[in-house]
């Protein structure tokens, strides 16, 4: 009888086992297996901060990112478009193409008009005589003009007019698209093309060479 109960014991043993491989499998294939998600759209309108004017023809442009693994982000999706004459925007969604525990994050926003300052906010001009006191003036002003863009929320998006060639300058230069981790292509480049040609529209008003080219 106990030689009956022990082998009944062994079979459920051994099923149960095939049952917890079974779902260890799928859990791991699951993991492994691409895995295709979206974000998006975002909607916004871009306006002068000290008017309230709607800046038409600003450039916004939105660049996905996706971290595959610990401190491993790549290029995921981007998307560039310009506000139109009332400032308003709109940006598709993005499509990522990633594993099941990808960390997925929002995406990262650029908004540059020539003559104003950047978003996110890049002024005041940092110079070698900067004081803590400026530095703190510097962190309050970028507090002021960055705003988290989410979706389904009319954002507002508010940029201080330039004061000089030297703001103006300073600005062009911290308005990036280069550093993106995993760009596989020029396809990122074709797809940001109209924030490309507002920067070299203003390179070209002081002189600068254009960046972002085959040449």
């Amino acid at each position: 009888m106990a030689y009956g109960n022990s082998r009944i014991f062994r079979r459920i043993f051994m099923k149960l086992r095939i049952v917890l491989m079974t779902f260890l499998l799928c859990f791991i294939s699951s993991a492994c297996v691409p895995y295709v998600h979206s974000d998006g759209p975002y909607k916004g309108k871009v306006v002068d901060a000290d008017t309230g004017e709607s800046i038409q023809g600003a450039g916004v442009v939105a660049i996905w990112l996706i971290e595959p693994y610990v401190h491993s982000e790549r290029y995921c999706d981007a998307h560039a478009t310009l506000t139109d004459q009332n400032g308003n925007f709109e940006i598709p969604q993005g499509w990522c193409i990633s594993h099941l525990f990808t960390e997925k994050g929002k995406p990262n926003f650029i908004i540059f008009k020539p003559g104003y300052d950047s978003y996110p906010p890049s002024l005041p001009v940092i110079t070698p005589s900067f004081t803590q006191k400026d530095w703190e003036e510097k962190h309050k002003y970028q507090l002021e003009f960055w705003v988290e863009i989410a979706k389904q929320k009319n954002n507002l998006i508010k940029l201080k007019k330039a004061k000089s060639k030297e703001e103006r300058m300073w600005i062009e230069s911290h308005v990036s698209l280069g550093g993106i981790p995993g760009i596989p292509d020029d396809k990122f480049f074709i797809k940001v093309k109209q924030m490309i040609d507002l920067i070299n529209q203003e390179r070209k008003t002081f002189g600068l060479a254009p960046i972002y080219t085959k040449e």
